[in-house]
Formats: C-alpha cells, structure tokens, sequence
C-alpha cells in the first residue's frame, strides 16, 4: 500500500469514528476531540489528522470555538456508514417503504437521501415511493435527523401483502432467500 493510500485510509477510519463520536454529540470542544483521536491514533498525529480533515471541507471550526462536521462531512461520512445491505437472515414478510419530497433549496439533504435509495437497491413502487425488504429504515432515519426532514422524508414498515408479488418477484433477483 502506498502512502497515499496508506494516508486516505487512517483518514476514512478517523472519519468513521468522527461520525460515531458527532452521532452523541453536535459539536466537541478541541480537547474532546484531541482526546478522542489521541485514543486511536497516538498524540503525534492528532493535529496532522485534525488538518486533513479540515483542509478536505469535512470538519468545521477551531481549537477555540470547537469542531463541527460540516455539510460536506456529513454527507461523506454518511457514505461510509451506509453499505449496502446483504442478509444472511430470513426475510420477516415486511415491507419498508421510504417516500421523500424534499426541496430543491436543501439539495445536499435530497442527494443523500437519493443516493442512500440507490446504494440499498430500493425498488420504485410510484414517483417518491421506494421499497425494500430489509431492515433499513435507521439509515434514513439517521439522515432525517441531521437534516432535519421529519416534513420531508417519510418511513413505514408494512407487513407483506399480496399486491406486492411484483415487487416480490423484481427482489428475488437480489435477495434469493425472500
């Protein structure tokens, strides 16, 4: 492994834990988050790490005023935490139903929750109307939450019904076991 590469790993690992850490708190004081990232990754490169991820537009603030993810950062981060979803378990028999109506004014929100529908391989049942078998619904949740959406962006979780054999049979093809 380069190291470039090498680099843009630590940095891809610091930022899941960053994400993990703005998840219980909105902001962090400077010595939270030296502290934090000293824990994982030794005093040396606290500061050097802290830069990168300001120079990339990830993290917001200072040392006086305190970090923020910026936008940016979130929408990064969140890329990291939401993988695709593959189950090993039975299917439950319910249906998640994601259906969102966001403006065009908060297009950063609208892309995430976009992307997030076509990284899970959610299925098109009307114009803003996605579904997907499996257990999903937290993701979006989490991405209502930091965009504030709650007016824009709803969730259901239905249980299996006998018009949904076409949808049925469009997840088969990604999901044998359903």
């Amino acid at each position: 492994m380069g190291t470039k590469r090498h680099g843009d790993k630590i940095v891809v690992d610091l930022a899941k834990f960053v994400i993990w850490l703005f998840d219980s708190s909105s902001s962090l004081t400077a010595q939270q988050l030296h502290e934090a990232v000293d824990r994982i990754q030794g005093n040396k490169s606290v500061s050097l790490t802290i830069a990168k991820l300001r120079r990339r537009g990830w993290l917001i603030g200072g040392a006086k005023t305190g970090y923020k993810l910026s936008n940016s950062g979130y929408e990064k981060l969140e890329n990291l935490r939401f993988e695709k979803i593959i189950s090993s378990s039975e299917w439950d028999r319910k249906w998640r139903l994601i259906s969102y109506d966001i403006p065009e004014s908060n297009r950063i929100a609208r892309d995430t929750v976009r992307r997030l529908v076509k990284q899970l391989g959610c299925k098109q049942l009307q114009l803003s109307l996605w579904a997907h078998p499996y257990p999903c619904l937290k993701q979006f949740e989490i991405i209502s939450s930091n965009y504030k959406l709650s007016n824009h962006l709803f969730m259901l979780e239905v249980d299996h019904d006998i018009q949904f054999t076409e949808l049925l049979t469009a997840f088969r093809a990604t999901y044998p076991k359903l």
